[in-house]
């Protein structure tokens, strides 16, 4: 009877180990790993024919299977670009959850381009710029663009009015995640999704200035 016992008890004790390794932990809200190769003057239509949509995640375990599977960024082509938006927005100016916002745009040395895909992306999906952001603004994707010389990171935000207020302390936040080694960014700023001379959808004169 003490041994039958003592079976069901490791028998129970390994199903709840099982149960637990099983668990995931979902982030606030999903994200979508895109991923296209542009070409310089494609319209908005032909630039989303391009897109690949890699996978929605919604889970910090998901996060780690895709971002693992897939090509580092180091490893990609110039003229690639990945993105990582919230929810299952695309990476388009023109998306309705984006056309009001803009990206925070570094240029970024090509040897320090792994670090801070990663570093900033984790801080996006970690939700670790809510502290930094206007109210009733968010983050709303990460992308990383392989170029020729130097790569291009973006922090796309929901509300390009909302930047002003806040475009110094968002630069410092970025710059604060490299502080051991620094990263010396060769250029920031930030530009609102509207100004781009190649939108294409309504411009509804959301203004934003630089702080002087």
């Amino acid at each position: 009877m003490a041994e039958a016992e003592r079976t069901a008890t490791c028998e129970a004790e390994a199903v709840t180990n099982k149960s637990i390794a099983n668990i995931e932990h979902p982030l606030e809200t999903s994200w979508t790993y895109w991923c296209d190769k542009s070409t310089r003057g494609a319209t908005a239509e032909q630039f989303k024919d391009g897109l690949t949509k890699i996978q929605l995640i919604s889970t910090v375990e998901g996060f780690w299977r895709v971002y693992k599977h897939i090509p580092k960024v180091e490893q990609l082509a110039s003229g690639v670009t990945y993105h990582v938006m919230r929810g299952e927005r695309q990476p388009m100016w023109e998306d309705e959850g984006n056309c009001n916002g803009g990206t925070w745009r570094f240029r970024v040395p090509k040897k320090d381009s792994a670090r801070v895909w990663e570093e900033v992306l984790l801080a996006a999906i970690g939700e670790q710029f809510n502290d930094t952001l206007a109210a009733g603004d968010t983050v709303v994707g990460v992308s990383m663009s392989i170029r020729d010389r130097d790569d291009l990171l973006q922090v796309w935000n929901n509300d390009s009015r909302l930047a002003e207020t806040v475009y110094e302390v968002m630069i410092n936040k970025i710059n604060g995640l490299f502080l051991d080694p620094p990263v010396n960014f060769l250029a920031s700023f930030y530009k609102p999704n509207q100004t781009h001379q190649a939108y294409e959808g309504v411009r509804t004169n959301r203004g934003y200035r630089k702080p002087s």
